[in-house]
This record gives C-alpha cells, structure tokens and sequence, in this order.
C-alpha cells in the first residue's frame, strides 16, 4: 500500500530514505545514504530487522528496546552522535505516521545556545583606562565626609556604577532620586533602594494609572558605606542635576597624571561593564547592563521573602475611578467532542453568517442583533467553550451602552450590528483557534500575552487587529476580572522591565507549611492526596495550571528515568512548539517521588478497572478533567491564609519553582548569604544543589544556567523566562557583587573616614575577614547601628508564618492560646505545676518571646499530630538539665526527633549549638570522624567539648544540645562563656506537657 510524503508515492521501506534526507549535512547528496546512515542501517539489521523490511501496519517495540538500540548505534561515535539519534528518531517517527507503527521515539539532543561569552579581548583593552581612574577614586575616598553635596553625590554614583553594577543608562536618574527621596531600606546586612521609572514617552493615563517599571538596587560593601555615611546629611540642593553632570563634577577632583577620564556617561558605563565582565556571570553582566530583563518582586513580597514573615497584602483596586468592577459568574467550558477547536470555529462561523449585513435583505437594528445572540446562545448553550461564550458576550455588550472605559469605545451608545460583526470577524477565528481549550481564568498574564501575540501573528493588519484585541481584552478585564496586560509594551516594544506581571513568590517555609495543611504527613484523604500532588508538580516543576489537569497516566514514565511527557493531548493543547517538553521528576525530593510513584500505582489499578486516564482523578467522576474550583481552589485559599496575602495565585508555584532554580544554579560556595531566609531551608543544601545540576546538565559539567531553565519552563526564549518568571535577579547580582573579587585595596584612614570606626577596629575586622570581601565585617557592624532607622515601615505589620490553620469542629481537641495557657499555670493549683515553680522560680532570665513561639508553633498542630511530639517533649524535659547545660542525645533516631520538633517551631539554624563530648581515650582522628558524624545529622555549628567518661558511652559519643534565644555568631563561640540553654525553650516545653495533660483527661 503506497502512502504518500509531501505530493510524491512512496514505498513502507522509504521512510529511512525521508529520515536519511533530513538528517543530511549540506555537502550529502539527497537520496542517497551517507557512511554513517549505513552504519546505523546495519545496526537495525542486526537488532531490529523488522524496522528495516516496510512492515505496514502496527508495529510495536517495547521501549526498553528502543533505547537498546539507542545506545548501540551511538557507542562509540563522537562526530556523529546528535545526528544518530536524530535520524533513527525520525526514522520511527515517520513510520509511526506513514505506516501506522506503535513505538516510542529515542530520546535526542537538543542543542543549546550558550551564554554570551563577555570575557573577550576588547573588554580588556580598556583595563589600563579604568584601573588607573578606581585607584585615584580609592585615594580619594578618605576626604568622603568633606566633599560638597554635589561631590558627594558623584562619588556615590561612580561606586555604584563599578562596584555596585549600575551600569544600565536607563536606570542612573531613577536611582539618584531613590536615594535623593531616602526610599533606601535594610534587612539585617542587606541594604537596597527601590527605584521606579516610567517610559520615555508616557501619557497622563499611563502616569495617573501608576505604570511604573521598578527595579531593585542592592548595594556592595563600599556603596553601602558611603550610603551611610551620605544619610549624616540633609543637604539635598543637587537633586535636580542630571547624574552626567553630577559625575563630571566629582571626576575632575580625580585628574593626576596617568589618570584617563571618561570623555561621556556612555564611554564610562562601558568601562564599568568590561570590569563586570571579569567579576560577574555573563546572565549578571547581561542583566545589570540591561541586555536580560527581569521583573523585581513588590516590596511586601520581597520583604516577606527575606525576612520569612508575613505581611497582610490585599486584593489591587481598580485603577479605573469613574465605576466599579462588575459582579460576575465564571463561565464554565462544555465537556465533549463539540469542545474541540475545530468544532468552536465551524460554530461561531455559523453565528457569523447570521448577522452578516451583506448576506441579508434587511438592515439589522440592534434588536435584532440581540435576539440573534440570544436565540444562538440558547440553542448552543451545551456546545460552546469559555473563549466562544466571551466572544458572544462581547458582541452582547458592543450591542449595549459602553458601561466602562475600558471597553474602548469613544461613544456610550451601542454600536450598529454591521461594526460587530467586522470587530468579531477581525479577531474571531484566530482567538479561538489559539485559546483552544484553555481555561482563560486561570492563564498568568505572559501566558495571556502570547496568547494575544499569536492572534495577532495570524492578521496581516496587526496593528488595526492589536486595536480590537485591546478592546475586547477590556471587556474582558470589567465583566470577567481578567489580569490587567500593558498593550503598549505588547504590541508597541517598549523596553524596560515590564509592568504588568503578577511577580509573586513563596519560601520553602511557607511551601511546607501549605503541604502540611493540606494533609501531608497525615493520612491524607483522596482530595487532598489530589491538592498535595498539584501543589508538588507546581512548586517543584514549575508546571501550568492546565499542563497538571489534562495530565495522562500516559505522559508518566518512571523507567528508565522518571519523567513527566508534557504534549498535546485530546484535553490540551501546548501554547507554543517549545511548550512540548520532557519534565524530570528527579526535581522532587525522595519523599515527595514516593508519595506521587505511590498514587500512580494507585491510578493504573483504577484506570483499568474503571477506565478515565487523567492523572488527578476523583474515583466518582465518570470522565473528564476535574475543575479548576476543585484541584487548585483550596490551595490558593490555604496559602492566602497562611501568608495574609490575597494576591496568591497558584500560578505563584511556577514564579517560585524558576526563581529558585535560578538561584540554586547560581550559589558560590564562597560567599556568605547570611540574613536570608529563604535560605535556610534543606532545599538550598549542597546536596541539593549537586541533584540539581546532575538532573539538568547531567556529565556535561555546568554549561550555562540560561537555557536549561528556559526549556523546563516551555519557552522559546530564556528572555521570557528571566522577563517574566524569575524575580531574584536584583538579589543574585548583588549576592554576587560580595565576592572578594570585587574589592579593592583601601587604606585604613580612608575605611576609618568612611564607616567612623577607629583605625585599629578597622584592622581588626579586615584581619578577621581575609577570605569574604573585606568590607563585609565592617558593613555589617554598621548595619546594626542603622537596622532601627532604615527598616522598612512595612515590617510593623509582619508576623510569624503560620505553621497551621486550625478549623474549628466540635470534635476537634486544640490547646488553649498562650496567653490562656500561661495563666492558667501560673494560678493552677497541680502539684506538677506547683514542684516546677518551686523548682524553677519562673527566673527573669526566661526569654518570653521565644517560650511564645515554641508553645504557639506546636499548640497549632491537631490533637492526633501533638501526640506525636509528646514523647519528643517528654525526653527533651527528662535529660535537661543534663552535666553539660542542655539536653542529652546519644541516638540518630532521637536527633531526628527533636530537629523535626525544632523545625516546626521555626526555630533558626544560627540558634542551636551541639556539644560533641568524645568518649574517652579516643584518638584525635576519630573525634574528627565522629564530629562529622553529628554535623552530618544535625546540620548546625557543632564543638568539641569535654570528654564523656560515663560507662556505656558508644564509641561515636554524646551531644549536648543547646537553643539560645539569639543566633549564635562565630564570636560568641570564640569567647569563654559559651551560649547556655534558653530558659523560654525548657519552659515552653513544661507548659507544653502540662497542658497536654489536662488535654488528654478530657
């Protein structure tokens, strides 16, 4: 049976000649096999000659044979191994579509762009010019407090531009005026102005709606401390002199010989950018010199992220004054055959033609147009799709008076019937054949502007079709509250950092937090089995709302490597080629596989005894995908009640998942990002760290971490992907500008002059800080001194994570409030509580706030939960206070214990000391071994201490565990009084216990 390819018959054994002619280089004849085509030809004839014989009609080969196959035709080879794999995947290919074939394809090489390599000659030709001009701003530094204002201002700006990476022209005067207006703000050592700018062409709308790009600045060392030194003084005349002028002023005091002076703010910004080059990674250089945009988070978000508490964020308001958004009712999308996109278009060709002027013998009045709408929407109410359903309604309100201005429309009266059908003919067709079957409720704002971006590739006018895709995208923002999307940087190629993404993230802390809520850890019912699974694919993965509802037993591969297959299917569609993708399940960590192996089991029994094979399945439903409402509902209202924040979407999953990959890829080891949050936490570990680079790069080293995190995202461009979803950009290039690498020899009276401290105090932090950059030290004494004046207002609102939510029932059984609880101690009269008080005392040295936290973290657990802590707490309490000051551990099981009682009271890593007591007459080298041991189990700062003599001590020996109530910082280990145990932690923990007690009589 001939089949054809293209206009031209072809026998069943000519699709390797097809394959051969697509696999060719140049130079190759066509039709004709080159050598190595032969040599894989002759390795199907050993090993799969049934490939090779024309077989027509269903073929099938299990997949562990294809990648057999795989590997023999490519060992071995090193010139021709991509192309290999290429032809033999098209070779099955084609014949799985020409010849009706049932085999899997081979997995192939996609080739990878790398980053744009800035370390080349040129950026060096200009070391002589701009080394000689730092050494004479270096000199200068110590006459920093005497210089005039406008002076004062252009030393700020030169080390911000070479030591603080503001290279980027665009972003010099919103920089000046961030710091002119004191929006400077400061987390622990980290110090960072928050810049906004508005496009060089903006209109009194886009300035009154607050279209603003913003951008945040995190200062090096040497900025931060000129910037302290700066805040001494009030004088502010210069804010009106452009940053050049500023620069120029303060340039001239630098003229010496040898010293080259940038003859524009042009040639000076390359000069700073050629020293980047050499300090930064290239995705750095290119972001701080503006080549890579990426949107920055809002500052509750940013601050939420730092500090790891959370700040109340309400719902945006309109920006729209003059009425007020609609009440509205989600449209539902139609299950069944007539869902399909073809089928949506031959309908709303149907509706077309009905309201066609040309077409009828009468003219159309505006009545008429509405029962048309009607009697259509009536008829085909269980046919049509959320996208034809907004189309309709659309045409429904064109028919109407304008009931906003978003609508587009200069005149409030309805629009003749011949203007609707041109509006809806102009975007119609090409809306729904690009929507397809996507929920365009749950679609995050990039995703909504490619969506727009391929309607309007389709129209030859684009930009009278970028008119009418406005329009209806207003409709759609006022009657069904879809995200606000900026058409002049869509379709006008405005640059600069965009306005319009909802750049939201959350931390591991919180991501924990969710997943014990929905039931993790628990005996999770079949919902909420469901929510942890999407919750898991979103924040891990990074996968699409729609990419988890339409996902198929089928697209789950767990051998050879576990994979999620994400491709078009009956239930969706990709949005773009590139959206086709393999997804690694090595991104989860061992629990979490197991968990989803787990429900997969579960699935295959259930799919072949009751058919369905959507993955996140609820066993009542016949067919079809769940809602949106039912997989994703309950964990964006889990997650706005733990953060306070109601701008969380679960979109907000796949923001976090890029954000922290990107980060993860761009760690050092050698440098120090103490004062973060979000760091601390298992998921930033080396070893996660090293999983993550093996999954991505596999032995190809660390080429780049541009694309690699692109592809995961189903991105034709790494520029979408840092645009749009990564937004610690502005932390990464500052993280990385703490390098040693970007200091610079300083005298000490200019060090003096600058931060204030005493030459000899000075000496001493520099003498102490040899391996981080040297001004670290020094930055982060004075950051203490300014921590008060320069924290953001903000942070007044903050308050601890929730670690649970409690639902209140009449069977549930919960501890009482703290302040309750606490009262009830100190008045009761139980003997058990009456022998701690006279044993104890309640000494003043308890830290309060700490035993409020202990006890508030694990009185919010359930009933069935805190009995599991009990027998924790009971031996914390009965080796305390043990010979050494703390409580006593000698067992692996037992530090696993108490660090999952530590880590659900949020209590920090820099709190907890460890004692490591050897047993005695051990040699050196094996309390060294030993001491690894313990740092391997408990993850925190751990001494050596006094031997331990007691009979039947093991030989790896005890430790000694220790909580303070503030972090334990390399000095106070240094010193001779060591940190004791908080008082507040015991206490808590008595409290705990007593409670617990009366608790459980009930």
């Amino acid at each position: 049976m001939a089949k054809y390819y293209g206009a031209i018959a072809m026998n069943p054994a000519d699709v390797w000649l097809v394959a051969a002619n697509k696999t060719k280089r140049p130079h190759d004849p066509l039709d004709a096999y080159n050598d190595w085509q032969l040599e894989v030809l002759g390795i199907l004839q050993k090993y799969a000659p049934q490939l090779l014989q024309g077989f027509d009609g269903e073929l099938n080969l299990s997949r562990k044979d294809v990648y057999d196959l795989t590997r023999r035709i490519t060992t071995g080879v090193s010139t021709t191994y991509r192309e290999r794999l290429l032809f033999l995947a098209k070779g099955i290919a084609y014949g799985n579509h020409l010849l009706g074939w049932n085999i899997p394809t081979n997995p192939i090489l996609i080739k990878i762009n790398r980053e744009k390599n800035h370390i080349t000659p040129s950026h060096f030709a200009t070391r002589s010019q701009w080394q000689p001009l730092l050494t004479a701003f270096n000199r200068d530094l110590a006459n920093c407090s005497s210089l005039p204002a406008d002076q004062r201002l252009g030393q700020l700006l030169l080390s911000a531009i070479f030591y603080g990476g503001l290279i980027d022209s665009k972003w010099l005067s919103p920089w000046l005026q961030a710091l002119l207006s004191r929006e400077i703000y400061q987390e622990e050592s980290w110090l960072w102005l928050e810049m906004e700018r508005y496009p060089k062409f903006a209109n009194a709308e886009t300035l009154q709606a607050g279209q603003a790009q913003t951008r945040r600045w995190l200062a090096d060392p040497l900025s931060q401390l000129l910037i302290y030194n700066h805040l001494k003084s009030a004088d502010d005349t210069y804010s009106s002199l452009p940053p050049w002028t500023l620069l120029n002023n303060y340039l001239d005091r630098l003229k010496a010989p040898g010293v080259s002076l940038p003859r524009t703010q042009s040639e000076l910004l390359k000069w700073a950018f050629d020293r980047c080059t050499g300090i930064l990674p290239g995705v750095l250089a290119g972001y701080a010199r503006g080549d890579i945009l990426s949107t920055s988070l809002p500052t509750r978000v940013w601050l939420r992220t730092i500090t790891g508490r959370t700040i109340p964020i309400g719902r945006p308001q309109a920006a729209d004054k003059d009425f007020k958004p609609s009440n509205f009712k989600p449209l539902r999308a139609t299950n069944g055959e007539d869902a399909r996109k073809e089928e949506q278009i031959k309908l709303f060709k149907s509706f077309i033609t009905q309201i066609n002027p040309k077409r009828l013998d009468k003219v159309l009045t505006t009545d008429d147009g509405l029962k048309i709408i009607t009697r259509f929407k009536n008829k085909h109410k269980k046919q049509m799709s959320i996208a034809m359903q907004m189309l309709l309604g659309w045409a429904e309100q064109l028919l109407n008076n304008r009931q906003s201005p978003l609508e587009g429309r200069l005149k409030k009266e309805p629009l003749a019937i011949s203007s609707v059908y041109r509006y809806l003919k102009e975007i119609g067709v090409e809306f729904l054949a690009v929507s397809e079957l996507h929920d365009l409720y749950i679609l995050d704002p990039i995703d909504l502007e490619l969506l727009y971006e391929n309607v309007n590739l389709r129209k030859n006018s684009r930009r009278y079709n970028a008119h009418r895709l406005e329009y209806f995208h207003g409709y759609l923002r006022y009657f069904h509250e879809l995200p606000k999307l900026d058409f002049a940087e869509l379709f006008g190629g405005l640059e600069g950092s965009p306005v319009n993404v909802d750049a939201n993230v959350i931390t591991p802390a919180i991501y924990t937090a969710l997943l014990r809520h929905l039931g993790w850890g628990e005996n999770p019912d079949r919902w909420q089995t469901i929510h942890i699974i999407a919750t898991i694919l979103g924040y891990r993965l990074g996968l699409r709302p729609s990419e988890i509802q339409a996902l198929r037993l089928r697209d789950i591969l767990l051998h050879p490597q576990a994979e999620l297959l994400i491709r078009n299917s009956y239930f969706f569609r990709t949005k773009t080629f590139a959206g086709r993708r393999r997804v690694p399940l090595s991104l989860l960590s061992q629990e979490e596989l197991e968990f989803f192996v787990t429900f997969y089991r579960q699935r295959e029994k259930e799919y072949k005894a009751w058919g369905n094979e959507i993955f996140l399945h609820f066993p009542k439903r016949r067919a079809g995908m769940l809602s949106d409402d039912e997989i994703f509902e309950p964990i964006r209202q889990t997650l706005r009640d733990l953060t306070g924040d109601q701008t969380l979407r679960f979109y907000s999953l796949r923001h976090t998942c890029f954000s922290q990959l990107t980060i993860l890829l761009m760690l050092r080891d050698d440098i120090n990002f103490e004062g973060f949050d979000l760091f601390d936490h298992p998921d930033f570990s080396e070893q996660r760290q090293k999983q993550l680079k093996d999954t991505l790069f596999g032995k190809e080293g660390y080429p780049n971490t541009l694309w690699p995190i692109s592809l995961l995202a189903g991105h034709n461009s790494p520029r979408t992907t840092y645009k749009h979803y990564v937004h610690l950009t502005d932390w990464l290039l500052g993280y990385h500008l703490r390098h040693v690498i970007n200091s610079r020899d300083i005298d000490y009276k200019s060090l003096s002059e600058i931060s204030g401290l005493s030459p000899s105090t000075v000496f001493y932090h520099l003498d102490n800080n040899m391996e981080n950059h040297p001004l670290l030290a020094i930055v982060k004494s004075q950051a203490r001194k300014q921590s008060q004046r320069l924290r953001h207002p903000t942070m007044a609102l903050a308050t601890p994570i929730k670690r649970g939510v409690r639902k209140e029932t009449s069977t549930a059984l919960w501890l009482p409030s703290w302040d309750q609880a606490l009262s009830d101690f100190l008045s009761t009269d139980d003997p058990a509580a009456a022998g701690y008080l006279h044993a104890r005392k309640l000494p003043d040295r308890v830290n309060w706030p700490l035993a409020e936290q202990v006890y508030s973290c694990i009185a919010a657990c359930k009933w069935q939960e805190l009995k599991t802590y009990l027998p924790i707490i009971r031996h914390a309490i009965a080796n305390y206070p043990g010979r050494w000051g703390g409580i006593n551990y000698t067992h692996k099981s037992q530090v696993e214990q108490i660090q999952s009682l530590l880590y659900l009271c949020n209590i920090h890593h820099q709190q907890i000391l460890v004692k490591y007591h050897p047993r005695r007459r051990q040699k050196k080298r094996q309390h060294e071994h030993y001491k690894k041991y313990w740092e391997n189990k408990f993850n925190c700062t751990i001494v050596i201490d006094e031997e331990a003599n007691q009979e039947g001590v093991a030989a790896r020996g005890i430790t000694t565990l220790i909580i303070s109530a503030k972090k334990i910082t390399a000095e106070r280990l240094t010193t001779a009084r060591r940190p004791r145990m908080s008082p507040g932690f015991i206490f808590a923990l008595d409290l705990l216990l007593h409670q617990s007690k009366k608790l459980s009589s009930q």
